[in-house]
């Protein structure tokens, strides 16, 4: 939910995309369902602060075959203030935990992993344009296999998300 006073500008014919990662682990189909509430702004022309995203995404994974305790770390630096009003992480199915720190120590998110439940948190924080930003992935791979970044749940990803104001455009850092 966004904070008062908070929106995104949509303007006339915007495409809005929503993504739904799904793992059917048998043979028989499945019905699923989700949604998004948007509530449109009383006066559309009543000033108000952008609200928008932020991402961080490392790539960058190979976890070893039978490996535990594997992790993945990606730098970034923001260079803009972000006023974050909630936090996201992503990761796949042999994920286990996943962290964020700022300035070498500071810990902005620090949770273990369940795939079955991704919530976003809401959390109030300022980031500074020159805040060192760590995001952190840590796996269990249990198979024989090398598990590599890929948008299949069979893959894995290590990407996180910071909700923020003031928006100026979509913006991130990515680890290749």
């Amino acid at each position: 939910e966004l904070p008062p006073g908070t929106g995104m500008k949509l303007t006339s014919q915007t495409q809005i995309l929503l993504q739904l990662h799904l793992l059917n682990a048998t043979n028989a189909p499945i019905t699923d369902s989700t949604g998004v509430t948007m509530q449109l702004a009383s006066d559309p022309s009543a000033p108000f602060t952008p609200a928008g995203v932020y991402g961080l995404d490392n790539r960058k994974i190979d976890v070893p075959p039978n490996s535990a305790g594997y992790q993945v770390s990606m730098p970034c630096t923001p260079g803009k203030t972000m006023n974050v009003f909630a936090l996201f992480g992503h990761m796949h199915r042999i994920g286990t935990h996943i962290n964020v720190t700022r300035n070498g120590g500071e810990v902005l998110f620090d949770s273990g992993w369940n795939f079955d439940v991704q919530p976003t948190t809401t959390k109030q924080l300022t980031i500074n344009p020159t805040d060192q930003l760590t995001l952190t992935c840590t796996y269990a791979n249990t198979s024989s296999a090398h598990v590599t970044y890929g948008e299949s749940t069979l893959n894995e990803m290590c990407a996180f998300i910071f909700y923020y104001t003031t928006f100026d455009g979509l913006d991130g850092c990515i680890q290749q």
